[in-house]
């Protein structure tokens, strides 16, 4: 892919075209689906979150409102000057009460899809699992049966986890993603969570990753 292209779906990602949230998850990570996962492989890369990541380290995942501290808003090329041109003829259309909250709005939307994205890179197919068993009990689940499905998950894959504990693999879906929270003495679905599972089925993505 070219650098002007690359550029482009940047642009694109950081601020999406006024839509609701299913037509953006369709222009950003379908009609840009392999672009955009090569997109944000390079942005790790190159530390823009701080942090380079790889299949068996996920405590660098970042929430999507701490991207707003890390966006370096200074960097610019022909490609993106371009599209901000076309996108603030598109804003100045509407009426000026309205303009800051569609950009904060659809600003959002890109963030979270650049958070699902990220976090499905390095999610276990055993923290999917989980996720839809919370999902299944809005109660939550006691810290006792959460540690025995894990116990399980290690029986499955005994060389991959055995220098893993439970604390380092809830504490992905908690502190690195947001996904789950404690509760009461139980693990509990976030908001942020149930959104996800409704972006893995909205994006067909496949929920039998390995471990």
């Amino acid at each position: 892919m070219t650098t002007d292209r690359m550029a482009l779906l940047q642009a694109v990602v950081d601020i999406v075209a006024a839509t609701a949230w299913p037509v953006a998850l369709v222009f950003v990570a379908t009609r840009y689906k392999e672009e955009f996962q090569s997109l944000l492989t390079r942005v790790r890369k190159a530390s823009l979150t701080g942090v380079e990541f790889d299949a068996g380290n996920q405590q660098g995942v970042r929430r999507p409102d701490d991207d707003l501290a890390l966006t370096d808003y200074s960097r610019s090329t022909p490609a993106v000057r371009s599209l901000e041109e076309t996108l603030s003829l598109e804003i100045n259309k509407r009426p000026s009460e309205q303009r800051q909250a569609v950009l904060v709005h659809e600003l959002a939307i890109s963030r979270l899809v650049a958070h699902f994205e990220r976090s499905y890179r390095l999610i276990f197919g055993s923290q999917i699992r989980a996720l839809r068993l919370l999902d299944k009990d809005e109660g939550g689940v006691p810290t006792e049966e959460a540690f025995t499905f894990f116990e399980q998950v290690k029986l499955g894959n005994p060389e991959f986890y055995e220098n893993r504990s439970f604390h380092e693999w809830s504490r992905f879906l908690i502190d690195g993603t947001g996904f789950v929270a404690r509760r009461d003495g139980n693990y509990v679905l976030t908001d942020l969570g149930r959104e996800f599972l409704s972006f893995l089925r909205e994006m067909d993505y496949p929920e039998d990753k390995p471990l």
